[in-house]
């Protein structure tokens, strides 16, 4: 998805102006939305639209979305994408001072991205087409820490150890005229585990 725009910084600021308490709020019902802070951009939370609610003070429910489509094209090729992606998780907050708290939660996510692959001068003699379809879901284990700058503005950043799996499929067609003409298909999967910190997060409660 595209960048947030900047106003969310701004507004962001505007909130730490004008909140009076920097002290973690009573959390318990209420919902937050996040977004990646990296420099002067801010963009989607986890690169999705995401976000929490909170069950107690404790304890929260995290969820975010993400979908996409695009094209890109030069005087050959035209490709076209699309890819769809969804995360849910569950996060515990222990309060240590007044404006920070300590936190550690699961995430489960789940994917799946297309991409087809065109020529653009194809004519009845010769044509080549390339598709391919991944899917992928993994399992994330993560500790952090979340400071309030204000009543209603935080920021926060985990660490995370997270197993990822992968299936994949891609197909090459050729049809030409004069030519052997194929259809092949790459079938295969790949598994593996990684540890990453996260980028700075920011986060406006409602």
């Amino acid at each position: 998805m595209g960048k947030i725009s900047l106003i969310f910084f701004v507004f962001s600021i505007f909130m730490v102006q004008v909140c009076l308490s920097a002290e973690i709020p009573n959390r318990s019902g209420k919902t937050n939305l996040s977004f990646n802070f990296d420099g002067f951009k801010i963009n989607e939370f986890l690169n999705q639209i995401g976000g929490k609610y909170w069950l107690t003070e404790n304890y929260a429910f995290v969820g975010g979305i993400d979908y996409g489509e695009g094209i890109d094209e030069d005087e050959y090729y035209k490709n076209t994408s699309s890819h769809l992606e969804e995360l849910i998780g569950f996060e515990f907050h222990e309060i240590v001072h007044p404006e920070v708290s300590l936190f550690y939660g699961v995430q489960i996510g789940i994917g799946n991205e297309t991409t087809f692959e065109s020529n653009k001068n194809a004519t009845k003699t010769y044509n080549t087409e390339t598709s391919k379809k991944r899917s992928w879901q993994y399992f994330r284990f993560l500790i952090g820490t979340e400071y309030f700058l204000a009543e209603a503005v935080s920021l926060s950043a985990f660490y995370g150890i997270t197993s990822w799996s992968e299936t994949y499929k891609a197909q090459d067609k050729l049809d030409a005229t004069g030519y052997e003409n194929y259809s092949i298909e790459k079938n295969g999967s790949k598994t593996h585990i990684y540890t990453q910190p996260s980028k700075l997060i920011i986060s406006i409660y409602f």
